[in-house]
């Protein structure tokens, strides 16, 4: 998850003087993001997020908090890192009985932001190396229902408002720096919003298109190994279509495959692409690929326990 400076600001808009809760304060805040699990038939798997399948707090990550009434405030992750719960010591603050509180991530700094449309965007996703999945953080964006202060103390529960697809692929030698999913229609949200206090929030399309990109940072295949590529989308509906998951490497040959989703990639889900044999389609190269193996519908989904 990104890396910023600490902050630790719960401010006055958050609390309420000891006549207004008749001195009840609080014993601490926490912070939890529940783990990614396999299909709903299948047992909880807990895994790290070296497989895509569970977030885990980093130090500096921040979370925007409103409460009812009121503008923002924000909080960083001072402790907790390496986990996907953290817990602080609320450090005496006091809150309000009657109020209710949201939180989402990622904060986004600005004071004036409207709660009723938190944006988000899928553009500029890139993913630096095969091993590196702190890009993930920037783009799971992730919001909770509205909650109270119980015996003193303040539970945010998160929920992912987007899906993670991975692509495992095993490519030609050589060295990479894009991959491209594209769908013969407008499927993917590029740019959006949602909106905080819902019933149950969901991404709303401000942008559109068939195509959605991450950059890669000079990625390298041996030809052999395969190669997990983790790209935010958000809720996306691919079933039974025909896509291409394209790679583009560093002398802009161009390499293909088509697929054939066969679940649809929903809010708090992987959905899993396996991709073993390409096609380069720039003219020079035509015809190459990089196994004699041809894909199958093996695609899987992993839900997030909602």
């Amino acid at each position: 998850m990104k890396r910023a400076w600490l902050f630790l600001l719960v401010l006055s808009l958050m609390c309420s003087s000891c006549s207004d809760n008749m001195g009840e304060r609080n014993q601490s805040i926490v912070f939890t993001v529940r783990d990614f699990i396999d299909a709903p038939d299948e047992p909880m798997t807990r895994t790290s997020i070296l497989d895509g399948s569970r977030f885990i707090w980093s130090e500096g990550d921040t979370v925007g908090i409103y409460p009812n009434t009121g503008g923002q405030v924000y909080f960083a992750m001072e402790e907790g890192a390496g986990a996907s719960s953290a817990t602080f010591d609320g450090g005496g603050w006091d809150f309000k009985p009657s109020s209710v509180y949201y939180s989402y991530y990622p904060f986004i700094g600005d004071i004036y932001l409207d709660r009723n449309k938190i944006p988000v965007s899928y553009l500029n996703q890139n993913q630096p190396t095969a091993t590196d999945l702190d890009h993930i953080g920037a783009f799971d964006f992730m919001y909770t229902p509205g909650t109270s202060a119980a015996d003193g103390n303040l539970h945010f529960s998160y929920s992912h408002l987007n899906c993670i697809i991975r692509v495992t692929a095993t490519l030609p030698v050589g060295v990479y720096t894009k991959m491209s999913i594209e769908s013969p229609d407008q499927d993917f949200i590029i740019k959006g919003y949602y909106d905080l206090v819902a019933t149950t929030p969901s991404i709303i399309a401000l942008e559109k298109d068939n195509t959605l990109s991450i950059s890669l940072g000079n990625i390298e295949s041996d030809g052999s190994t395969p190669i997990a590529i983790y790209m935010m989308s958000a809720p996306v509906n691919m079933k039974g279509k025909k896509i291409n998951v394209i790679f583009t490497n560093d002398r802009g040959i161009l390499y293909k495959q088509e697929k054939t989703p066969s679940v649809t990639y929903e809010a708090g889900a992987i959905g899993k692409l396996s991709c073993t044999s390409f096609t380069a389609i720039n003219d020079f190269e035509d015809g190459v690929t990089s196994s004699e193996t041809p894909y199958g519908d093996d695609d899987e989904v992993i839900t997030i326990n909602q």
